[in-house]
């Protein structure tokens, strides 16, 4: 229960950020082409056919470690890639995912040193390896389609289209990303913890911008390390990690209410407006927890707001700088 939560967290930490950004959005802007290739270029992907509420992606230059509890193996194991799919219930989260690892024969070592009591089912389809974490009803579903050979290309069109608009290239290339669709359940799975005036903070957000999509990508100048990250699933070490976060939301609210609310919510917040690269942005900090300020930059763009957190101001600003356009 203890790695679920964690890896929850690490799939929905832009959920939370970005809730405390909701009354900011506002009318549609045109969508750049979809990426074709690299990290961001999720409708390449396979899913489960069957309705998602996360799903992250990761995939590195080179290989990169994943936690051994991930499937209960006795040491961490380097892949190509890892995908994760997430579907909240009224009182539990089920994911699964796909391992893409370098060879056939490093899947099969690696599925053959899963204890027959982990919990976890796996199929192996060459040098893929499908698992997914069992015990609930949401989870006997997933195991069906991927058994099945019932595997799609990524559809959820709000998510595509988010990250359309995200950099990728130079020191801004994306390492991972995530899509979440912000229903009750997983909004009740995320403040399930949470003091109540948190609770109700989030619920009272969620229910009356109209949000559509949460998007969240990760980014560093250099590989990070997803098993040291999954140890301590906590935003200000991530950001210790020389990373950067960018998070976008998408609200069905008129795009001209976005000028009346910029200035008096994100000015009122502490933010202070200005430019970067002709475009206007609004600068200032964020408590991560134990009193640490990360950086924080945003941009809005018609009815959607594009937060960049990272250690860093000058990295936070690169990524609201290569926002792309259509």
């Amino acid at each position: 229960m203890v790695r679920i939560r964690k890896t929850a967290r690490l799939a929905l930490v832009g959920l939370v950020l970005a809730a405390l950004l909701l009354p900011l959005a506002g009318c549609d802007t045109a969508v750049p082409p979809a990426p074709t290739s690299g990290t961001l270029a999720v409708a390449g992907t396979l899913v489960p056919d069957l309705p998602l509420d996360v799903y992250a992606y990761v995939r590195q230059p080179q290989p990169t470690l994943v936690p051994d509890d991930l499937l209960a193996l006795p040491a961490d194991l380097s892949v190509v890639s890892l995908a994760m799919w997430g579907v909240a219930g009224d009182a539990d989260f089920t994911w699964g995912g796909a391992l893409t690892m370098g060879s056939l024969d490093e899947a099969v070592r690696a599925v053959s040193d899963i204890p027959s009591d982990a919990g976890v089912w796996t199929k192996l389809d060459g040098a893929v390896i499908y698992f997914v974490k069992t015990g609930t009803a949401a989870a006997d579903t997933m195991k069906a389609a991927i058994a099945d050979g019932r595997l799609v290309n990524y559809d959820f069109q709000p998510g595509i289209d988010a990250l359309a608009f995200y950099p990728d290239g130079g020191s801004t290339v994306a390492l991972g990303a995530a899509a979440a669709v912000p229903g009750d359940a997983l909004i009740n799975l995320i403040t399930a913890n949470a003091t109540s005036e948190l609770k109700a903070l989030i619920t009272t957000l969620t229910k009356s911008s109209g949000l559509q999509v949460v998007t969240a990508g990760l980014y560093a100048a250099a590989p990070v390390d997803i098993s040291t990250i999954a140890e301590h699933p906590t935003l200000p070490f991530l950001l210790s990690q020389n990373a950067g976060i960018l998070v976008s939301v998408k609200s069905s609210w008129p795009g001209f209410v976005i000028g009346f609310l910029a200035n008096n919510a994100i000015g009122g917040a502490g933010y202070e407006q200005g430019t970067l690269g002709g475009q206007e942005v609004y600068r200032g900090t964020i408590d991560t927890g134990g009193g640490a300020q990360v950086p924080v930059v945003i941009r809005v763009s018609g009815n959607r707001i594009f937060a960049a957190l990272s250690g860093q101001q000058a990295y936070a600003e690169a990524l609201i700088a290569g926002i792309r356009s259509p």
